[in-house]
């Protein structure tokens, strides 16, 4: 069953912006913190924990609108303004990290924008509403949901052995290793979401509280995952750099979550299907217009850094080894 209630769908909108800023504000204080880390004084570097971790903390708490939001509006809805974080990070990057915007920075944001309202405009207005917890399970067991889960599961641990692997032979500050934090970090966020979803319907029907429990862990440890692989990346590697490719995989794994377990594009007209489309690639090519036209190379300043940490986790390592 379908509810159409556009002023229910504006405040689940109003949220997602929020936890948009929310996260972008919570990624740099993360950077700014483990900055001052590195580089400051004793009391610098206290302080310099304390930003870090009032970082993981908005990234945390944006979770929590998240899982509101997806009460009141379509996942295909909601998620475009994920990319939202990117156009806040614009705005942060010189003040807290001194790095400049340019032109290139400019045209990737308005892509963005456009492409937000496209995705608007052409996104469903209708929100499903489930009967009982049976046609909920029904739903998201379906041989589809099931090969999406593994496709993703398969995807993440591949990732992750590849960033480790990398790490080890002492090519943290590559690009092309750089760029599969903030992919597993958006995957884990999107699960997160997905999770959040299947568990305010849980709630509403008035589910199993073994359901519900299980919902509850998976939410917990899509999270800590999302931010551990986040705060590892914003470690070794710029905002301007991973917020981007976050803000991308975020947007798409979102989208085509919420369209394998929720059926939301169900509904869609073609008009609607053609619109969404170019709204989405607008967004996606304005994401990657900024990070694919930077060089192989990430700035010095941040190559010393993840080489310096490339090489502590081999010394960790070998230590291990040696005891």
């Amino acid at each position: 069953k379908l509810r159409n209630k556009m002023g229910i769908v504006y405040i689940g909108i109003v949220l997602a912006i929020m936890a948009s800023t929310m996260n972008a504000t919570g990624m740099n204080l993360q950077r700014y913190g483990q900055r001052i880390q590195i580089k400051g004084t004793k009391e610098e570097k206290i302080w310099g924990q304390r930003l870090n971790g009032f970082g993981v903390f908005l990234s945390i708490a944006c979770g929590l609108l998240d899982f509101i939001s997806y009460s009141f509006a379509p996942q295909s809805t909601l998620a475009p303004f994920g990319s939202m974080t990117l156009v806040v990070n614009l705005i942060y990057a010189p003040v807290l990290h001194g790095e400049k915007i340019k032109a290139l920075d400019l045209i990737s944001t308005a892509l963005v924008i456009l492409g937000v309202v496209t995705c608007i405009t052409n996104g469903s207005k209708v929100a499903m509403e489930l009967e009982d917890t049976e046609e909920l399970l029904a739903l998201v067991s379906r041989k589809i949901c099931i090969l999406y889960g593994l496709a993703i599961t398969g995807f993440i641990a591949g990732s992750l052995l590849y960033i480790y692997s990398e790490e080890q032979a002492g090519n943290g500050h590559l690009k092309s290793v750089g760029a599969f934090y903030p992919l597993v970090a958006g995957t884990f966020a999107s699960s997160t979401a997905l999770s959040a979803k299947v568990l305010g319907q849980l709630i509403k029907l008035k589910g199993s509280i073994v359901h519900i429990i299980i919902n509850i862990l998976s939410i917990v440890a899509f999270a800590a995952s999302n931010m551990t692989v986040n705060n590892r990346g914003l470690g070794n590697h710029p905002p301007l750099f991973i917020v981007p490719i976050f803000s991308t995989t975020f947007l798409v794994t979102n989208i085509i979550g919420g369209g394998v377990f929720f059926n939301e594009f169900s509904v869609f007209t073609l008009g609607q299907w053609l619109g969404y489309a170019v709204g989405v690639s607008l967004i996606i090519s304005g994401v990657l217009l900024g990070v694919l036209f930077k060089g192989d190379e990430l700035p010095k300043k941040f190559q010393q850094f993840a080489s310096g940490s490339s090489r502590h986790v081999r010394s960790v390592s070998q230590n291990t080894k040696a005891k």
